[in-house]
This record gives structure tokens, sequence and C-alpha cells, in this order.
């Protein structure tokens, strides 16, 4: 995902999804571990983008809408937005 590929509304959206996935917390371990690896990624890919594979990216965004499922509507529309920026920005 080069740098130049990321704009700042696509920024900005990820960085909100990041905050967001921040505030969620599961009882379940590998539930919590699952979560804990999508906003390291996430992370990465704010720190990074040059160095994301775009692809394994929007997989793993999907994944989380799955993990998180209607438990978390907030949360998952966010992520909803960010694969749509994603998307709308050709990454």
């Amino acid at each position: 995902m080069g740098n130049s590929s990321m704009d700042e509304n696509t920024r900005q959206t990820l960085e909100r999804l990041h905050r967001q996935l921040d505030m969620v917390q599961f009882q379940d371990e590998a539930q919590q571990a699952r979560l804990n690896h999508i906003r390291q990624s996430l992370r990465g890919t704010l720190d990074q983008p040059e160095a994301d594979d775009a692809t394994s990216f929007n997989d793993l965004l999907t994944e989380a809408v799955i993990l998180l499922g209607e438990g978390n509507p907030d949360v998952t529309r966010a992520i909803k937005e960010a694969i749509d920026s994603l998307s709308r920005a050709g990454i």
C-alpha cells in the first residue's frame, strides 16, 4: 500500500477505526488475541503504509467485521467505512 496511495481521508478513517478498536474488549481470550492482532496490523499500516499488502489488510478488516459481529455496531460501521475508503482510494 504505497505511502502515496493513502490519502489523508483514508488515513483519518483508519486512525478513527484504530481508536474505536482500542475500546473493544472481549472476555474470550482467543477473540481478544485476534482483535489484538487486527489492531497491531492496523497500527502497522498507519505507521508504514508502503509495507503492507492491501489484499491481506482488506481481508483482515473483513475478519474484524465478522469477529465483532452485531455486538459492536459503531466499530463495525467504522470498519466498513474503512473498507469503503480503501476501495475508493484504489487500495
